[in-house]
């Protein structure tokens, strides 16, 4: 599954905060496996190194995959520079989710559970609230 990480990915400089609003989730990378931590939220604690595959786009546009150890898939594009993301989340009952939020790095040696993250509360770009659609594959 994996082709890779290209040279000029962020995550290869240390980890990043994702925010989708419903909960914050910790990126790190772990060799070539993507590391993922459920800060709070309904998942709070769940953590798990996955493969994955990631793809530049563009210009700090990247395309990143994976699938969970419980099924759920994951395909992500993340805008680094706009510190944005847009996500399609297939769960093991095959519902779809729709997520798109802000996503910052992580200073050396800062907690993401304890970060001070201005704007934490789920805004995208512009101060909008972050978006979730649900929508049922059947």
């Amino acid at each position: 599954m994996h082709a890779g990480i290209p040279a000029d990915y962020p995550l290869r400089e240390g980890p990043w905060l994702f925010d989708l609003g419903l909960a914050r989730v910790e990126h790190r990378l772990e060799g070539r496996r993507l590391r993922y931590r459920v800060l709070d939220g309904e998942r709070a604690g769940l953590s798990e190194a996955v493969p994955f595959e990631v793809r530049r786009i563009a210009s700090a546009l990247f395309w990143v995959s994976w699938q969970e150890g419980d099924g759920t898939t994951v395909v992500h594009l993340e805008d680094f520079g706009r510190n944005a993301f847009e996500s399609c989340v297939t769960l093991p009952q095959l519902a779809l989710l729709r997520l798109r939020g802000t996503m910052r790095r992580q200073p050396p040696g800062t907690c993401a559970a304890t970060a001070d993250l201005p704007g934490s509360g789920g805004a995208t770009p512009g101060g909008a609230p972050a978006r979730t659609d649900r929508g049922d594959i059947r």
